[in-house]
């Protein structure tokens, strides 16, 4: 039974990287040396937020030398990636396709990531929690043993989507059937569509 939600909100946190992951595993940490079972948790977020879900479940496969180890006794209940923002870049070929239907203006999105980039300041060894999407396949073997269930969702009208569908992807591809990963694709919606921020006509 989950009895415990973590929710990542999606805001740019204006402090440095790594900042924003010190906290999301501080928030972890907390509830677990509170004696919170993992198969009691679940993490979610959207957007920036479920960037942050993201380089979580990767801090604990992999841990970042500036924030404490997380040892799970058994995996958390589950993760929810809504819409999450995983590369800096606006190279995918959604970003023209949908350049006219997303939430966000393109331009935005590019001064955002910019804000992010910055604020990594000299990350070069910190490619596979800043900026996932980049990541290597390998990077996610063993996540089925850090998270029970996962859900991914996207917009067709998103302009990130075929960076998220591919990211989900490459996480169930490496760890098989032992991994419990849904794609959910909202038709004919935006960016975050899922809460009724904007629908979008298909046709």
């Amino acid at each position: 039974m989950i009895t415990h939600i973590i929710f990542l909100i999606g805001l740019v946190n204006q402090a440095l990287w790594p900042k924003q992951l010190q906290q999301v595993v501080t928030s972890l940490a907390n509830l677990i040396d509170r004696g919170i079972h993992p198969s009691s948790i679940l993490v979610m977020g959207d957007s920036v937020g479920g960037h942050k879900v993201v380089f979580l479940l990767g801090h604990i496969l992999h841990q970042h030398p500036v924030a404490p180890a997380i040892k799970l006794e058994a995996p958390l209940a589950g993760a929810a990636m809504l819409y999450p923002w995983l590369r800096f870049s606006d190279d995918a070929p959604s970003f023209k396709r949908n350049a006219d239907s997303d939430l966000m203006p393109i331009s935005a999105l590019c001064d955002w990531a910019n804000m992010l980039k910055v604020s990594c300041g000299d990350c070069t060894n910190d490619g596979n929690w800043f900026e996932l999407a980049n990541s290597p396949m390998r990077w996610w073997e063993g996540l089925s043993n850090v998270v029970k269930d996962i859900i991914v969702t996207t917009a067709s009208r998103e302009c990130m989507s075929d960076d998220i569908i591919e990211a989900a992807e490459t996480m169930k591809k490496v760890n098989g059937i032992s991994l419990r990963l849904e794609t959910f694709v909202q038709e004919g919606a935006a960016h975050n569509g899922i809460f009724g921020i904007r629908q979008v006509d298909p046709t």
